[in-house]
């Protein structure tokens, strides 16, 4: 999606719908652009003050976690933040929702998969001290 084209078409659509009254369309266009505009410069500053790091943690490793998910799970995940960006039938603002979404979905998932793991480490070492005293 490439947003300036997304922003002159529906300008044009607010001139048209004003009778090309300037004040009537930019308030009609700032009520139908502000969400995207507002997830755009969000985005774009969380990118941008970060170091390589940062870089690496938010913007690398979520476009990796995403791919993965959506790999192995296609009806539960969406693709990455960056493939939804090419469909056109979806705002900035749908993409961030869904992608939140996402994210909570996954921290809940992966916070399954640990405990489930901790519970089997924790039953196995309770196996082999039984095993271990019964040996004795």
């Amino acid at each position: 999606v490439n947003s300036g084209f997304e922003d002159v078409a529906i300008l044009d659509d607010c001139m048209a719908e004003s009778n090309d009254e300037l004040g009537a369309a930019f308030q009609s266009y700032s009520r139908r652009r502000g969400p995207d505009a507002r997830c755009l410069v969000e985005g774009q500053y969380n990118l941008d003050r970060g170091s390589k790091f940062g870089t690496l943690l938010f913007f690398v490793g979520p476009l990796v976690l995403d791919m993965l998910c959506s790999k192995l799970l296609p009806s539960v995940f969406a693709p990455s933040t960056l493939t939804l960006f090419g469909n056109s039938d979806i705002s900035f603002a749908q993409i961030r929702k869904r992608k939140r979404q996402d994210r909570l979905l996954q921290v809940v998932m992966f916070g399954a998969l640990l405990f489930a793991a901790a519970s089997g480490v924790r039953g196995l070492t309770n196996l082999a001290k039984t095993l271990w005293l019964a040996a004795r």
